[in-house]
């Protein structure tokens, strides 16, 4: 066999025993022999790639294309090429003029959805996607690409992935992907089963290695958590979020010096879509002024609540503070807090504003130390008229105890982890004397006639009223989230039952709350069902109640 098919000949066998040198001269010359042949430079890139060589591959793709404008497999693999050097334009210059000349050709369809995803072309990539699988509905590559398009929607992008892993994409990217899914869905068991399953195929991915981490703090497992951050950390140092995770094992184990060493990084990380980039103002060092220093929030209700009790220590310093909240708090921080200007998100933000801060970093100016934490009775005013008309009506239920009652989360991703049922609080419902009153805006359908419904008939949005309705109330008991919280800033006296691994600031141990002098806190084991914690803590709380005992913090 002679020319071009036996140099290609001799390449294949020198490859199979594993003379590379000797195959490399038979590509080289293949490719002199026929120029003008796209076939000889794909294959050189190839091997070119295949052996270390990515500069080398380029070219030889790049000189196919050259000599054949719609060779796929060149074309195809120079795409992936510049993917993974981040030359993300070039890359989609270069499908979306192929495509319009091979608009079947499976790859690069598939890439050039990958790329606009990644500029956040949602539609596009979409169309390109499906154009992909058109072409070729076994391309493993493009059912996960769809499954990212997805992400948002569980169900679809869990039966797109399944459809990438039975096709042939057995990458631990793809179950970390799922991990990341079911965690978000609260299904945390399923989500460490993902994760560990992908560490197995790649036990030194610093990303699955953070996914697991955090999943593990969901799952109430401090110890496997920080093992994770640690082991991601070893292999990138300047992993961001395992850095986090290690701020947060420390902060909850209450070693303030440790949790905040690296806490504000998060803030001052250089990248265009770090939290202190959400606005055009300079990161507030911590002292004063010239001018306005803006405050917001970047979570959910309950944070904004606990985090506005360091308001005051804005204020003290002489800063003029514009603080900006969900809208639903405006009434209520306003009225707390005349020194300040508050505006809703979305709203309006001032002028003269000098600098701007998320009230998630004031903790790491103001409560350094545990001694840092003021004992004061609260700091939220509710409406004085609605709370004298709640007295009033809450004294028709002819009781001498009432108590607002929270037991269930609807929030799609830590809910399940922190909700119990109404039916586990059988040993507290039947305490002589007391009335409960329902604190829920979703009961989950659970009905008990020793609970009350709410007056209410917005208490998720009209916040201003469910504050005034906490304080008119003799007792708060209810899980983590924001009756919780209110029922702390308003100084009524409340217990509080904890998941194994709450967020950071209600700590990993101890029954007090620095936070909120007025709460007691219950906690559920690692491991443990709900009905021995719900046990422990009506036990408490109706130890409390029986004796009359309000607790009062000054």
């Amino acid at each position: 066999m002679d020319g071009r098919d036996g140099l290609m000949v001799q390449a294949r066998e020198a490859l199979s025993r594993g003379d590379t040198e000797a195959a490399g001269r038979a590509l080289h010359a293949c490719v002199c022999s026929e120029p003008e042949r796209a076939r000889g430079y794909f294959n050189l890139g190839l091997f070119l790639g295949r052996g270390g060589d990515p500069a080398g591959a380029e070219r030889g793709y790049r000189r196919a294309v050259l000599a054949e404008p719609v060779h796929e497999g060149a074309l195809g693999n120079l795409s992936d090429l510049l993917l993974s050097v981040g030359h993300d334009e070039e890359a989609e210059a270069l499908c979306a003029d192929a495509s319009t000349r091979a608009p079947l050709a499976a790859k690069l369809q598939g890439n050039l959805a990958l790329l606009r995803l990644r500029r956040g072309a949602g539609a596009e990539a979409m169309a390109s996607i499906r154009r992909s699988l058109c072409a070729e509905p076994g391309y493993a590559k493009a059912w996960g690409i769809l499954a990212m398009l997805r992400h948002d929607d569980g169900p679809a992008a869990e039966s797109a992935y399944n459809r990438a892993w039975l096709s042939g994409a057995h990458e631990p990217s793809l179950l970390s992907n799922r991990g990341e899914i079911a965690q978000r869905e609260g299904r945390i068991t399923a989500a460490i089963e993902f994760y560990d399953r992908a560490l197995a195929m790649a036990p030194r991915d610093a990303d699955i290695l953070a996914n697991r981490a955090t999943a593990s703090i969901d799952d109430g497992d401090f110890a496997a958590a920080s093992r994770h951050a640690s082991a991601a950390l070893a292999v990138d140092p300047s992993h961001r979020v395992a850095r986090w995770i290690g701020n947060w094992v420390s902060l909850a184990h209450r070693d303030f010096e440790t949790g905040f060493r690296t806490f504000d990084e998060t803030w001052r990380r250089p990248d265009k879509d770090a939290p202190a980039h959400a606005t055009a103002y300079p990161l507030w060092a911590g002292g004063r002024l010239d001018g306005s220093l803006l405050l917001w929030c970047e979570h959910g209700v309950g944070d904004e609540i606990l985090y506005a009790g360091m308001i005051d220590d804005v204020l003290s310093l002489g800063v003029d503070v514009v603080l900006e909240t969900d809208p639903r708090l405006v009434t209520l921080f306003q009225r707390s807090w005349p020194g300040a200007r508050v505006i809703g998100k979305g709203g309006t933000v001032p002028g003269d504003i000098a600098a701007q801060s998320s009230v998630l970093r004031l903790p790491m100016l103001f409560r350094r130390r545990l001694e840092d934490f003021p004992r004061r009775a609260s700091y939220l005013i509710a409406d004085p008229e609605r709370v004298e008309a709640y007295r009033d009506l809450f004294q028709g239920f002819e009781a001498e105890t009432v108590i607002g009652l929270s037991w269930r989360s609807g929030n799609p991703r830590t809910g399940a982890g922190k909700s119990t049922r109404l039916v586990d609080w059988d040993a507290l419902l039947d305490l002589p004397g007391a009335r409960f009153l329902s604190l829920q805006y979703d009961d989950g359908g659970e009905i008990d006639p020793r609970v009350a419904s709410n007056p209410s008939d917005d208490t998720k949005n009209d916040l201003d009223d469910l504050a005034a309705q906490i304080a008119a109330l003799d007792h708060v008991v209810s899980i983590s989230g924001v009756t919780a919280h209110f029922a702390g800033a308003l100084g009524v006296p409340g217990h509080v039952l904890l998941p194994p691994a709450p967020l950071w600031f209600w700590f990993a141990e101890g029954d007090d709350c620095p936070w909120y002098p007025s709460l007691t806190l219950g906690r559920r084991a690692h491991g443990e069902d709900w009905g021995p914690a719900v046990a422990r803590l009506a036990s408490t709380a109706r130890g409390v109640l029986e004796r009359g005992n309000r607790t009062d913090p000054t």
